[in-house]
């Protein structure tokens, strides 16, 4: 038990992530939770089914989305159960973890794409996007946030540097 440093009850549903250090790599931590939690976050993000298609169609442009290893910039050319995953929303409850921790995230002074590798025969989601952590008003900590989803599993991991 000494490995875990927060638990975070997920409002909506009451399942609870599980974060932990790790002592492999001191400056990144991990949370772990079920994949329906982090499916039911991301969902709230969008009012409809069609919101999240005109984020994708916002998204995908400006992002790498890649489906089965092939690059799609139109929600039209992605099917509408995974338009979600194709915007700024699937890192959303990464930042919003990072917030509750009293940290500001904003983006880097280079601004770095969204990247999203989804692979429709195994329902796996990986998605990377760096960003920065204000640690005051003149000095910021880089943030790479990874999300992994895998079967019934959902990963967020940060890694500081």
């Amino acid at each position: 038990m000494d490995d875990y440093e927060h638990v975070h009850v997920h409002p909506g549903t009451g399942a609870i992530a599980v974060g932990f250090l790790d002592k492999e790599q001191p400056h990144a931590a991990s949370v772990a939770m079920e994949r329906r939690v982090f499916e039911a976050d991301l969902r709230a993000a969008f009012a409809t089914a069609a919101s999240a298609t005109r984020q994708a169609n916002l998204d995908m442009p400006r992002s790498v989305v890649l489906v089965d290893g092939v690059r799609l910039q139109r929600a039209d050319a992605v099917a509408p159960r995974l338009h979600a995953f194709c915007t700024q929303a699937v890192v959303g409850l990464a930042v919003q973890l990072l917030c509750d921790e009293a940290r500001v995230v904003a983006e880097c002074a280079a601004k770095t794409p969204l990247r999203v590798a989804i692979h429709t025969g195994d329902a796996t989601v990986v998605a990377s996007k760096r960003l920065r952590v204000l640690d005051d008003a003149e000095r910021s900590t880089p943030v790479t946030l990874l999300v992994h989803l895998d079967g019934d599993a959902a990963w967020i991991r940060y890694v500081f540097a």
